[in-house]
């Protein structure tokens, strides 16, 4: 996914980017900038993760993904994304009714094939030992209520990187951006804008 992101970055001739991505995304992103450091001008990871990375509480999260393959042979991707975020580990993180339907939207027009084992591309050795060669300005986002296994990773990305910050959205879950979307915003707008 990172040599994806690169390959769309050079079709649209972006030679260089602040490069952000959210919970699973944000693995993706630590990968951009480790493997791509001359194309990344900062890196923002969000609800964030690293592949690699391992702990209880990462397995007590990713404990109801084993049932996810024989919902998508048995119902597809709709039936799937709706059964998605009624598993435990994301419906504790549903604030609000609105915020329940974005979510199935965006959950809608994904594939879910990551779930069969055609995961994200993960770069050798594991970004989660790499993580000192991070040189970019780094913004690491989390939230009060995020999972704990993101808030593990919050805490290890801000100790082994060496040049990074990190903030915690008040009173919002993992889907922070969307519980708290003008403090969201602002705190990386803060950001960008400090680095010039």
């Amino acid at each position: 996914d990172h040599d994806d992101l690169k390959a769309l970055m050079d079709f649209l001739e972006i030679p260089k980017a602040h490069v952000a991505g959210f919970s699973m995304g944000s693995g993706i992103v630590v990968n951009f900038v480790l493997e791509y450091p001359e194309n990344s001008l900062s890196l923002i990871p969000v609800g964030p993760w690293v592949c690699g990375f391992n702990s209880p509480s990462l397995n007590e999260f990713t404990r109801d993904f084993g049932q996810i393959p024989s919902i998508i042979e048995e119902g597809g991707t709709n039936a799937t994304a709706e059964k998605f975020i009624e598993l435990p580990l994301f419906k504790s993180h549903i604030s609000t009714e609105d915020v329940k339907e974005q979510i199935q939207l965006i959950a809608k027009d994904y594939t879910f094939l990551h779930f069969l084992g055609e995961g994200p591309t993960r770069i050798e050795p594991d970004a989660v030992n790499m993580l000192d060669q991070v040189k970019v300005p780094t913004l690491i986002i989390t939230s009060e209520y995020d999972v704990n296994a993101c808030l593990e990773v919050a805490d290890l990305l801000d100790e082994k990187i060496a040049n990074s910050e990190k903030v915690s959205i008040p009173d919002a879950t993992h889907f922070m951006m969307m519980d708290k979307p003008e403090e969201f915003n602002a705190a990386i707008i803060k950001f960008i804008e400090g680095l010039k």
